[in-house]
């Protein structure tokens, strides 16, 4: 049950940050809320691939966009708690998972490529130890690897090198940097996807008067 989940706990105060009379930073304070808001979210939503009732195209949309929005958020909270709570085992397994799944040859089977590079996420949710971001990452993950299989093996080294970029922003304690790297990267490949779908354009011929 996610009532019985404390995720108070999940950010602490920044370092520097004046603390408000309950003892905590506002902007923590306003973070758990979110968090706890996504995370009920998440548990609620049907799941992926059921049909929108009366064929709403503008609510689908709307629902892409919400789906959306949660996984840039997500992995952005995953990516900046992790590297605030990051040990030496945990950056290890992230660097092993990153390059296993960088150097995977060119014609290696995408989904299966894909799968490896959408283990990140998991694994920054491990590193952060915390129930309730296991429970929006569990929901995310999914969203991620449909989102790269999507954007297809054009993005190959676009996804490479976010993920080397990340890591290096993990090993140097850059938290912030962390979660905006992932907000970019994500940002972009979502960009992709939208360009991907666009109808090509009509070309209309003149007829040619003899």
């Amino acid at each position: 049950m996610l009532g019985a989940i404390d995720i108070t706990s999940l950010e602490g105060p920044a370092k520097g940050r004046a603390a408000e009379p309950s003892g905590k930073p506002m902007m923590y304070l306003r973070s758990i809320r979110d968090l706890r808001a996504d995370a009920l979210f998440a548990s609620a939503r049907p799941a992926a691939g059921g049909s929108v009732r009366g064929g709403n195209v503008a609510a689908e949309n709307a629902g892409d966009r919400v789906m959306d929005d949660e996984l840039i958020r997500v992995c952005a909270v995953a990516a900046r708690v992790a590297c605030r709570r990051m040990t030496p085992r945990y950056l290890k397994a992230l660097h092993d998972s990153v390059e296993q799944a960088c150097c995977l040859p060119s014609g290696f089977d995408w989904d299966r490529k894909v799968t490896a590079h959408a283990e990140i996420v998991n694994l920054l949710a491990e590193a952060v130890g915390d129930p309730a971001l296991a429970v929006l990452v569990r929901d995310v993950s999914g969203q991620l690897h449909d989102l790269m299989v999507a954007v297809g093996p054009a993005a190959s080294g676009i996804i490479a090198s976010s993920r080397r970029r990340l890591l290096a922003l993990l090993r140097a304690g850059d938290a912030h940097g962390a979660a905006r790297e992932m907000e970019q990267h994500l940002g972009g490949l979502l960009w992709m996807r939208r360009v991907s779908r666009r109808p090509a354009p009509t070309t209309v011929q003149a007829d040619i008067a003899v």
